[in-house]
């Protein structure tokens, strides 16, 4: 069986922490004002919503001091499955006014082995609004039939009584209402568009002319051109006709050049033959420059010699001037040493003859200057031998440049005799050419030498000059015709284009005019679709009202104990007015205006519970007060009465008197300073 098990609140107005456990059947929440009992229905609709009525904020719902709010509610589905849903407002660190909301929703399959498996949570990024799928599917309940046929809330119920334009949307009568809205308006945004249509067809009318006027302009286009590029393919055959007798005038033109280019060759190497002899002479006799070059290099290896004897010389010369140094040197030393002597050696401390050293001493100095008058002979020599080596030196790059020079003579010499045979060669095959240049010349005009390059010239030049004229004049005309066809080509891309664009502009015209016409004849039958669901809703709502009024005086007879009271109860299909028949008055008035605060209450009491029936099976409904204003008799009597009904598996009711029902569960509520708690009984 559906319904409510268990709800825990914590921090929760005046909830510290409570737990309530509930069963199938009717349930009774009692206690004194003010002790608690409506705030369980708020708390049940919090953890459902996520909020209570449409008043109270979680920062409303929170007991002051406490770090957030929270709601635990377990209950059993429509489909036999448990689910446990948690919801909390906390405050984040450092927050006084600001709160966070969570949510957790559990389910437990029924089955051999139940286990609890999660489902959604708000941790997880799952969305308020796929929750609320969820709960709407396991219970069967939305935010609209809560407010009209589940949360009775105190003072509010005959409220019914008077219409309520949510009832289109509890008994399914709104969707049909926007369907029918939407066909008509679809409808009238399609009459809208389909007022253009006029319009279209004309454009279309005027697209079409342009268009045949175009076809027409482009075939006669293609006409002409056709026309000039047959005149254009004669004027190139002539053009190559006339290029074939000026490419037969190549043999004349080319033995023409060929002469001229061969009297100019050989005028060109008579000039240079003679150049070439005048700068050959010029260098000299090649015998004399030959007997020169061998004369330079006889004299370069003469002073080669002499150079290499100089230098063996001076080799023994130079070994003698550093024996006389060496010598001298040594000389030096003794006499240095000599002199230096005391009467006791330095040197192994022996005791020196002062005699023998005075004696030694000439000796030493003679031998010094016999010394050193050699090494000054020998450095003399060597000095005079340096001497003789450099004017040996000087003779010898003396002789090398005058061989050198020499060489350079008889080479330019030899140069320029072979430039002289080079210039002879050139000359005779200069000679050789003109000569077979003027027998192909006579080939073409017979003239004497000295006018044959004339009389060829005037020829091939007087029928190149008539070509060429020719040819230019066809040049021109051929010119003129690409020119035409090039404008004709370009009209022709003008007008393609242009007919293009007035086919897209047909296309899309016609296509536009299509869908106007057709949008004429759907909006036709969307006006009679709006009127069959206009008849639906009024269908709808004749139905689900009918089927009110007969539930609401059947729970209304049941609850009052009477059946005499109301003849018959009415619900105005367009407003939802409930309208009553008393017998005692034998007329049809609403009931919100003809009966007492009690009547209302339980006509309005009983048009809620058959609401919830029509709407559901609803898992529950909460009730809060129903009792209210009504004497202790009749409050005991419509207890006992309201637990008989079973519009619903279970049914929690909120009364603030000590009363209670057979077989009902009753859990009182207790106020102990600014907390409340429960009592179980």
């Amino acid at each position: 069986m559906s319904g409510i098990s268990r709800l825990r609140l914590v921090g929760f107005r005046r909830y510290e922490d409570a737990t309530f456990s509930f069963e199938p059947g009717t349930t009774f929440l009692e206690g004194e004002n003010n002790a608690g009992k409506t705030s369980v229905f708020y708390a049940i609709e919090y953890a459902l919503f996520g909020r209570a009525r449409t008043t109270l904020s979680a920062t409303e719902l929170i007991r002051p001091k406490a770090k957030g709010v929270g709601v635990e509610l377990c209950f059993v589905g429509r489909d036999g499955a448990s689910y446990r849903l948690q919801r909390a407002h906390l405050r984040p660190p450092g927050s006084r006014t600001r709160l966070t909301g969570h949510f957790t929703l559990w389910v437990t399959d029924p089955g051999p082995e139940p286990t609890e498996r999660y489902l959604l949570s708000s941790d997880f990024e799952d969305q308020e609004t796929t929750l609320q799928l969820v709960l709407q599917k396991a219970l069967g309940v939305t935010r609209r039939g809560w407010d009209l046929a589940v949360h009775l809330e105190q003072g509010r119920v005959p409220d019914i009584l008077d219409g309520d334009p949510k009832l289109d949307i509890v008994l399914g009568v709104s969707a049909s209402v926007l369907v029918e809205e939407e066909l008509r308006g679809m409808a009238l945004e399609r009459e809208k568009a389909a007022n253009e249509l006029p319009a279209l067809e004309a454009s279309l009318a005027h697209l079409t002319s342009e268009r045949e006027a175009r076809t027409a302009r482009l075939v006669s286009l293609g006409e002409t051109r056709a026309e000039l590029q047959r005149q254009l393919s004669d004027v190139e055959a002539r053009t190559s006709e006339l290029d074939a007798q000026l490419a037969a005038l190549a043999p004349a033109r080319a033995a023409a050049q060929a002469l001229e280019e061969a009297e100019r060759a050989l005028a060109s190497a008579s000039t240079e033959c003679a150049r070439a002899v005048e700068r050959r002479d010029a260098q000299g006799d090649g015998t004399t420059l030959g007997a020169a070059v061998r004369q330079a290099e006889a004299d370069v290896v003469s002073s080669e010699e002499r150079r290499r004897a100089l230098e063996e010389r001076k080799k023994p010369l130079r070994q003698a001037v550093r024996d006389a140094q060496a010598r001298q040197g040594d000389v030096d030393g003794r006499l240095t040493r000599a002199r230096g002597l005391s009467e006791v050696c330095e040197t192994c401390g022996q005791r020196v003859d002062p005699d023998h050293v005075h004696a030694l001493i000439p000796a030493l100095e003679q031998e010094r200057a016999t010394a050193t008058a050699a090494l000054d002979a020998a450095l003399a020599e060597e000095a005079a031998l340096e001497a003789e080596l450099s004017a040996a030196q000087a003779a010898l790059e003396q002789a090398r440049v005058a061989a050198h020079r020499a060489e350079e003579a008889a080479r330019r010499h030899a140069d320029a005799d072979a430039e002289v045979e080079r210039a002879t060669a050139e000359l005779q095959s200069a000679e050789q050419a003109l000569s077979t240049a003027r027998v192909e010349a006579r080939a073409q005009v017979d003239a004497p030498d000295d006018e044959l390059l004339a009389a060829l010239r005037a020829r091939y030049e007087a029928e190149r000059d008539r070509l060429r004229e020719a040819r230019v004049r066809l040049v021109a005309d051929a010119d003129h015709a690409r020119q035409r066809v090039d404008e004709l080509e370009e009209e022709e891309a003008r007008v393609t284009d242009d007919l293009r664009r007035i086919d897209r502009e047909h296309a899309a015209t016609e296509t536009k005019a299509y869908g106007l016409r057709a949008d004429a004849v759907l909006a036709a039958r969307l006006r009679v679709l709006a009127k069959g669901f206009k008849q639906v809703q009024q269908d709808l709502r004749e139905q689900a009202t009918a089927a009110m009024a007969e539930r609401t005086l059947s729970i209304h007879r049941h609850l009052s104990g009477d059946d005499q009271e109301l003849k018959d109860v009415v619900i105005d299909p367009k407003r939802y007015v409930v309208e009553v028949t008393p017998r005692d008055l034998g007329r049809r008035v609403p009931a919100g205006q003809a009966q007492g605060g009690g009547h209302r209450l339980l006509l309005g009491l009983a048009a809620r519970l058959a609401l919830a029936e029509q709407v559901g099976p609803v898992p529950f409904v909460l009730l809060d007060e129903p009792t209210y204003g009504l004497d202790a008799r009749r409050r005991a009597s419509l207890l006992e009465r309201i637990t008989e009904l079973g519009v619903t598996e279970q049914m929690l009711l909120i009364t603030h008197h000590d009363v209670g029902a057979a077989g009902a569960k009753v859990v009182r509520v207790v106020r102990d300073g600014a907390t409340s708690r429960v009592e179980e009984r």
